[in-house]
């Protein structure tokens, strides 16, 4: 794994203990003081942790410069640039994802092992949907029922992409079929509700 993905995963262990073990010097070694912090004023930003004494003296993160926004926008684009995101997306090149391979690197695929559900649901928000299906049926009396029921789509044109999908569908036990060359779809009752236990909220 790349390490500063590394550094940033254990980051909340690293400078979060440091952080602690400084409110436990002001507090004497007590663990009231810690407690207080956490429930009534947490670290308000990164730097604070990393600096506590910007927490201490209670310096606030720099607000956002929104001069430069139309009025009532509500959205802003925060721009990252650096020669090392190759490193975490080893993904990333020329032309449609759809038209090269797209394949975990080793460490990328020990983590989606570790957080499958996680991994369906980064998928599911960023190429799926959840729908209702509506059909209507005649019934031997001669009475026309209509039925309806929660359906979910994930749609991408990259066969690598839909692969990784179906196989970690299959690590949860979901159920899928594939609807046509692009679309693979989740009906089965048991499915849907796993999905709708942790994915939440998606239309």
């Amino acid at each position: 794994m790349p390490p500063f993905l590394v550094a940033q995963m254990l980051f909340p262990y690293t400078g979060g203990e440091r952080f602690v073990n400084r409110l436990l010097e002001l507090g004497g070694g007590g663990w009231k003081v810690v407690d207080t912090a956490m429930r009534f004023r947490p670290p308000a930003s990164t730097e604070q942790v990393l600096h506590p004494e910007k927490y201490e003296a209670g310096e606030a993160p720099r607000p956002v410069d929104l001069s430069y926004a139309p009025p009532g926008a509500r959205m802003v684009n925060v721009d990252s640039h650096t020669r090392r995101w190759p490193d975490a997306f080893p993904q990333h090149g020329r032309g449609r994802k759809h038209e090269r391979p797209i394949v975990l690197a080793d460490w990328q695929q020990e983590i989606v092992d570790r957080f499958p559900e996680q991994f369906l649901r980064g998928l599911i928000h960023s190429d799926g949907c959840r729908t209702i299906n509506r059909f209507k049926t005649k019934l031997p009396s001669g009475r026309v029922a209509e039925y309806e029921y929660p359906r979910w789509f994930f749609s991408n044109l990259s066969p690598d992409i839909r692969f990784l999908f179906a196989l970690t569908c299959e690590q949860l036990g979901l159920r899928w079929t594939q609807s046509n060359h692009r679309n693979i779809s989740i009906s089965y009752r048991h499915s849907v509700a796993l999905l709708e236990e942790n994915v939440g909220p998606k239309t």
